[in-house]
């Protein structure tokens, strides 16, 4: 339904169609989907598995993605190595006393519906605007009531107004603690039955 921009509430009726295994973009066609709409139209869609997927509709072996860590890639507004970035300098030990990192230990998040979920989980500040470490897990990563495409995203938002995104090192220094809020971000994209999403080790600094 994503890939054929349908709204759920407009299907009546789901088919599974007989295909032809055709090819694209170094992937295979594994269904052909027809829904038929309350307005008595009907919308046929492929679905495509392209490389090694992540997806369930491709991988019995799916695993839900976690968008974690720090981006260390150097950007580079010339020709390498002289138009890249450098390295800023990491924040001294009492840059790293003064703020504050966020940790949560559990979160329990309810799946009850299809569609963007947005979870405020608090805030911390880094220091001198640096980010050390983003990280988190999920304990069940082949949940079989419910699917998340794209990922479980870990965002980071600074609070003061034009200062640039948070995730990678390479962004201007901030002069003390910056004050930022911590959000879980993700999308379900199919929902068999409600469950609970169990997050652990949530750490931002």
């Amino acid at each position: 339904m994503s890939r054929a921009d349908i709204d759920e509430a407009d299907v009546i009726a789901i088919h599974l169609l007989p295909f032809e295994h055709q090819q694209n973009l170094g992937g295979g066609q594994v269904a052909l989907v027809q829904f038929d709409l309350a307005n008595g139209s009907s919308v046929k869609q492929d679905v495509f598995c392209v490389g090694v997927s992540s997806g369930r509709a491709c991988n019995d072996l799916a695993r839900l993605e976690l968008v974690v860590g720090v981006d260390r890639d150097v950007p580079c507004a010339g020709e390498p190595p002289a138009g890249c970035a450098t390295q800023p300098p990491e924040p001294d030990a009492a840059a790293i006393a003064a703020a504050q990192p966020f940790t949560l230990s559990e979160l329990d998040v309810s799946i009850d519906h299809t569609g963007d979920y947005l979870v405020r989980l608090g805030m911390a500040t880094l220091p001198n605007g640096y980010l050390s470490e983003r990280s988190f897990d999920i304990v069940d990563r082949q949940p079989d009531r419910y699917w998340i495409d794209g990922g479980v995203r870990l965002e980071i938002r600074p609070e003061i107004a034009g200062r640039p995104p948070i995730g990678n090192i390479y962004r201007d220094p901030f002069d003390g603690p910056e004050p930022v809020t911590i959000w879980l971000v993700f999308e379900v994209t199919d929902l068999d039955l409600p469950a609970t999403m169990e997050v652990r080790d949530i750490v931002v600094r």
